[in-house]
């Protein structure tokens, strides 16, 4: 049996190296691109089997020398119709790590007549979304969705996890109880793994869009580090004009903190119940899950147009892959 060619754009990324390595580890042929040849050509020695492209994502006839794939995985964190559309024209199936909601908002306005553009595929959303639904199927009667994710600050964030982060800080955003500013409205929330009650902060994961609509109840999205001195500096800059750009330059001259853990814990409630997720490595867990997303597309027969991943599956179906991909999900009552 042919192996399926995937081209993951943003290869030599942080989320990028790690989806190319779990679909070299699932039997997928894998192609990473980007513009960093050195580190492009280190990623693909290390992945036995795969491939190498050094081309602009925009460069729709420079990726063509990639051959004939089966899927694209845009990695990149770029939402760009000159990216994705000429694949989706092509008809070739995309999956997309968008995370915010005014991104998703702008890819479904692509034009997937042909094919499938696949999206909330990572954490938050992704995992996230799943567990929402399995919650909300099991109390169909409750009156809100709350998520919550914690994420360390001591994990090596590539260029592009730092620019989406901070470059949303004191955005206005439309939510589903009305208009509020990333990172700047407080929300109360218990996270697993010893963290415990934390201030977390309304932030556009766009779950809160997507679910809100699919599941027809009000969802809630916020976010914090785990670091409090982090959160409490990110909520500051959040409320200042001109603060996040200021934080991004400075940012820059280092890439994870001393005093920071490389976990990741997710919290998803409703009325009356609770589910955990807790992990290690954001980067790591986005790149895993958007590989499981790229299996569940290729073997499914998704109908053309715009799916998001709760669409295609359920949290049952991948639960057990969980633990292999360092994933450890807790259900209790909401206290």
């Amino acid at each position: 049996m042919t192996r399926p060619r995937v081209l993951i754009l943003g290869g030599a990324g942080a989320v990028g190296r790690n989806t190319a390595r779990h679909l070299t580890d699932s039997g997928h042929q894998v192609i990473v691109a980007g513009r960093t040849e050195a580190t492009l050509h280190d990623v693909a020695r290390q992945l036995h089997g795969s491939e190498a492209l050094v081309a602009d994502a925009r460069d729709h006839a420079a990726m063509r020398r990639a051959g004939p794939v089966d899927a694209v995985v845009n990695t990149t964190g770029l939402i760009d119709p000159e990216i994705l559309q000429p694949w989706l024209d092509d008809s070739v199936p995309i999956v997309d790590i968008a995370a915010s909601g005014e991104e998703i908002r702008r890819l479904e306005q692509l034009d997937s007549s042909r094919t499938t553009l696949l999206l909330s595929v990572g954490l938050l959303p992704g995992l996230s979304s799943l567990i929402a639904t399995h919650l909300a199927e099991r109390e169909p009667q409750t009156s809100s969705l709350t998520i919550g994710a914690l994420l360390g600050i001591g994990e090596d964030y590539g260029d592009a996890s730092r620019r989406w982060t901070i470059g949303q800080l004191g955005d206005r955003v439309e939510g589903p109880d009305g208009t509020f500013r990333n990172f700047a409205s407080p929300v109360s929330i218990d996270f697993p793994g010893g963290f415990g009650t934390r201030t977390a902060y309304r932030f556009d994961f766009a779950d809160q869009y997507v679910l809100t609509r699919d599941l027809d109840v009000p969802v809630t999205t916020a976010y914090c580090m785990d670091s409090r001195l982090a959160t409490t500096a990110l909520s500051i800059a959040a409320r200042i004009p001109g603060a996040p750009r200021v934080l991004l330059a400075a940012n820059r001259a280092s890439r994870r903190a001393a005093n920071g853990s490389d976990w990741w814990a997710a919290t998803i409630s409703t009325d009356s119940q609770t589910m955990w997720a807790v992990g290690r490595a954001q980067s790591e867990s986005t790149g895993a899950l958007a590989a499981v997303a790229t299996d569940r597309l290729l073997s499914a027969s998704a109908q053309p147009g715009i799916h998001h991943l709760h669409q295609l599956c359920r949290l049952d179906d991948i639960r057990d892959r969980l633990p292999d991909l360092g994933i450890a999900l807790a259900l209790g009552e909401r206290p």
